[in-house]
C-alpha cells in the first residue's frame, strides 16, 4: 500500500474545461485545481485507489500521455485502460478499482468540478493492490450457513461486477440496480 498527502489549494487548472472523462453534462466537467501522481502497475493486477478529500473532490487514471485527449480516452474507458469518479464529499472517502491492461506507468489526477472554495483543499490518496472478490456473479455466490439465532454477513461491493446491467429490476419498472453486486446463498427448511 502506497499513500500519499497532498493540497490543491493554490494549484492550477491545466487544461480548463477539456477533462469530462466521458461525461456530457457540465456539472462533470473537472475544471478545478489539481495535482498528478505517477505509479507503475503491473499488467494483469487490479488496483483500489481510494481518495479522502477534505473537499468536494474527485479523481481519474489513466495511462500514457499528459494531454487532454489522452486523459480522456482513460478516463472514460470504464476500467479497461483508466478510472474517474466524480463528487467525493469532503470527510468521506471514494475508491475505484482499475486493472492495469499492461506493464507501465500510469497517471492520477486529484481534481474537482469548480474553482470555488469548498473545492480545493487537503486529501489522503491510497492505493493498493487488490483481490477482486469471486462472488460477484450469481454462479459464483458466497454459501452462508446459518445458525441458530442471527447470522451476520458484511461485504463489500467496490470493484465488483454489475452482472445483469439494467435488467433487474424486481418487479418496479421505475428503480433499476445498475450498481455492483455480491451474491451470498443459503440454506433453508
Amino acid at each position: 500500500k502506497v499513500s500519499v498527502t497532498g493540497d490543491t489549494t493554490g494549484q492550477t487548472n491545466e487544461f480548463g474545461t477539456q477533462i469530462n472523462c466521458g461525461q456530457s453534462y457540465s456539472s462533470y466537467i473537472f475544471d478545478g485545481n489539481q495535482l498528478y501522481y505517477t505509479i507503475d502497475l503491473q499488467a494483469g493486477q487490479s488496483y483500489k485507489v481510494t481518495l479522502a478529500p477534505n473537499f468536494y473532490a474527485g479523481m481519474y487514471i489513466w495511462g500514457a500521455g499528459c494531454y487532454a485527449t489522452a486523459i480522456n480516452a482513460g478516463c472514460s474507458s470504464g476500467g479497461n485502460t483508466g478510472a474517474a469518479t466524480w463528487g467525493v464529499q469532503s470527510g468521506t472517502t471514494r475508491s475505484v478499482i482499475f486493472k492495469a491492461p499492461t506493464t507501465s506507468t500510469y497517471h492520477i489526477a486529484v481534481d474537482s468540478t469548480s474553482t470555488s472554495s469548498s473545492y480545493y483543499g487537503s486529501f489522503k490518496l491510497d492505493i493498493e493492490t487488490y483481490v477482486p472478490p469471486t462472488n460477484d456473479t450469481c454462479s459464483g455466490a458466497t454459501q452462508v450457513t446459518l445458525g441458530s439465532g442471527t447470522t451476520t454477513v458484511t461485504g463489500d461491493t467496490t470493484g465488483m461486477l454489475n452482472q445483469f446491467g439494467t435488467a433487474i429490476n424486481c418487479g418496479n419498472l421505475n428503480t433499476v440496480f445498475r450498481g455492483s453486486q455480491a451474491y451470498y446463498k443459503f440454506n433453508i427448511t
